[in-house]
């Protein structure tokens, strides 16, 4: 009977023993992917954010004066393409690392951005001329300022959205607001939507 107790007492010593090392390789293995992922979701939030300011004083200048240089409006049909593209990445990540803080996020700002996208494409195959050089000024008839004044307010909104990320903490990752900045650009999409094609 002592016998069996000590060979019990082997394998229990060793099971547990078992147990810390994969603990361990899986607390190795979190930090290396959080050390990855940390830097990368940095950076594409802080280009969010820079994007979504300079399109936003892009438009607020284009309300302003009513025309803008053709360069700021190649970079600004270039800023909504980007935003579709980063907003999606960002909101996949929310979405596999948070699952529960991120749930009701439904890929909003991405679907706004491609339409805002689309309805640039749309004014400058329509009321743009051909092969317009960079120091070209672009105005705009009062026939879309209706459009452009929907998206003005949407790119204000995700400019607010994302402004608390400028100097971006270094555990960033571990924090849950770059989460809830989705859900704040998601409401600016959602009402963006609800707005479209009036």
């Amino acid at each position: 009977m002592f016998q069996q107790s000590s060979k019990q007492y082997y394998i229990l010593v060793f099971l547990l023993f078992i147990s810390v090392l994969y603990g361990f390789q899986k607390h190795v293995e979190v930090n290396k992917q959080q050390d990855f992922l940390e830097p990368h979701l940095k950076e594409m939030v802080g280009n969010l954010q820079s994007e979504t300011n300079t399109i936003s004083s892009i438009m607020q200048r284009l309300m302003s004066e009513k025309e803008i240089p053709y360069a700021q409006w190649v970079q600004l049909k270039n800023g909504f393409n980007y935003i579709e593209d980063t907003s999606y990445e960002i909101e996949k990540l929310a979405k596999a690392i948070y699952p529960r803080h991120s749930d009701g996020l439904q890929f909003a700002t991405k679907t706004s951005a491609s339409l805002i996208a689309e309805e640039l494409r749309y004014i400058e195959e329509t009321l743009l001329e051909e092969d317009m050089d960079r120091l070209d000024t672009v105005a705009f008839p009062t026939e879309v300022e209706a459009t452009l004044v929907r998206i003005h307010d949407t790119a204000a909104g995700w400019s607010e959205a994302t402004n608390p990320f400028i100097g971006l903490p270094s555990n960033l990752l571990s924090r849950t607001g770059w989460v809830d900045m989705l859900k704040e650009m998601e409401d600016d999409s959602i009402a963006y939507q609800g707005d479209y094609g009036s």
